[in-house]
């Protein structure tokens, strides 16, 4: 028993010392756990330093490298970096010159030297059209050729053809930074350089061409047309005489223009000016009714009713858009006592407009005189049922209608 209990004692105090003798190797793992970590870190930021380090001593030892060639460009050709910026210097101003030169065209003549030609050609044709509606007989075609001035095209091309032959790599930086502001000057004038090399000398001056520009005969009268009722808009019949003349000279069928001067002519007391005129529209046109029926007005203000209606009953148009034609004819014919060619008349109007009351009274007139008694009763009667007429025509169709009736 003793022997049991002793190993049981020794068993008790094993157990008892080993979570004392366990306790110090767990401590020493976490410690050693911390140190890894730490040591890790430390070895990443001295990584990261030594390469910004390196990446830093690189780029003193470029900025060294750019100086030291900058310089040595500088002592070994003083005359050509200067000679360099001058030539910038000149293409900047030239090119300043040539985009505010346009501005001054009408200032100097040879301000047309440095105008592009598609931009000239396109002003040109602009300037056409508008002319051709003011005034077709003085429209010109102004036209320039493909020229840039000679100076700045020579200075543009040594300083593009310099920078291409000298460039090294080491500069690339520098030389790209320097000519950044004027990459968009060069590239403006590197295009007119080309241009100018194969164009000729002779080529290179100024042109002016002036075409004119001649409108067809139609374009023509319908200007002076437009011209000639745009005065009588204005209330300028002197002016409109003049365009109407113009316009009649260059296509003698313009009826509607005919017309017009005639009636001018009539207002300035030219009779006979207007009667020729009106007569040789005839000639050309028989059986325009417009023209007879401003002969036929003509001679009626003079109280000559037998000239009137001789430009009348010599033609026969259709009553379709000649109603005042055949109503003047048939009212002359009655004044003359025509009565037959008054009632044909009537008889035209009243078929053509059945709803007015002034053709079935004259209808209704010429049959009374004519003896048509029935055919005069039944007109008055259909001019009363209308009820368009005046008082005293009204108060005469009915005293007519009684008496007819009894």
């Amino acid at each position: 028993m003793s022997v049991i209990n002793q190993m049981l004692k020794d068993l008790d105090k094993r157990q008892n010392s080993n979570p004392q003798s366990m306790s110090p190797l767990v401590e020493d793992s976490g410690k050693s756990a911390r140190a890894y970590i730490l040591m890790a870190l430390v070895l990443i930021a001295l990584a990261i330093s030594a390469w910004l380090a390196l990446r830093y001593f690189k780029n003193i030892e470029v900025g060294s490298d750019v100086e030291v060639v900058a310089e040595a460009a500088q002592k070994a050709n003083p005359l050509a970096v200067s000679s360099e910026t001058e030539q910038l210097q000149a293409v900047a101003e030239a090119i300043d010159v040539e985009l505010a030169e346009p501005i001054s065209q009408a200032a100097t003549p040879q301000a047309l030297v440095s105008v592009d030609a598609n931009s000239a050609e396109q002003s040109g044709l602009e300037s056409d059209s508008n002319k051709q509606v003011a005034e077709p007989t003085a429209a010109i075609v102004v036209t320039a050729p493909k020229v840039e001035p000679t100076v700045a095209v020579e200075t543009t091309s040594q300083v593009l053809a310099e920078p291409e032959t000298k460039q090294a790599p080491n500069n690339k930086s520098v030389e790209a930074k320097a000519k950044e502001p004027k990459k968009t000057e060069l590239a403006m004038a590197k295009q007119p350089s080309a241009e100018a090399k194969d164009k000729p000398q002779a080529e290179q001056e100024s042109a002016l061409e002036i075409k004119p520009l001649k409108l067809t005969r139609e374009q023509q009268v319908a200007l002076y047309t437009r011209r000639g009722f745009q005065a009588l808009d204005k209330n300028l019949p002197d002016e409109a005489r003049k365009e109407f003349q113009k316009a009649l000279q260059l296509d003698h069928q313009a009826h509607e223009v005919r017309e017009q001067l005639a009636a001018l002519m009539f207002g300035r007391g030219e009779l006979r000016s207007a009667v020729s005129l009106l007569e040789e529209g005839l000639q050309l046109s028989p059986m325009r009714g417009s023209f007879r029926v401003m002969l036929a007005r003509i001679f009626v203000q003079q109280d000559n009713l037998v000239q009137a209606i001789y430009y009348l009953e010599s033609a026969e148009p259709s009553i379709i858009g000649n109603v005042d034609y055949y109503a003047m004819l048939a009212g002359l014919a009655q004044r003359l006592d025509k009565q037959e060619l008054a009632l044909t008349s009537y008889q035209k109007l009243v078929k053509h407009e059945p709803s007015r009351a002034r053709w079935w009274l004259g209808y209704a007139i010429a049959n009374d005189k004519l003896g048509s008694y029935q055919e005069a009763l039944a007109a008055y009667q259909q001019a009363e049922l209308m009820g368009q007429l005046s008082s005293n025509s009204r108060d005469f169709v009915v005293n007519r209608i009684r008496q007819l009736e009894q």
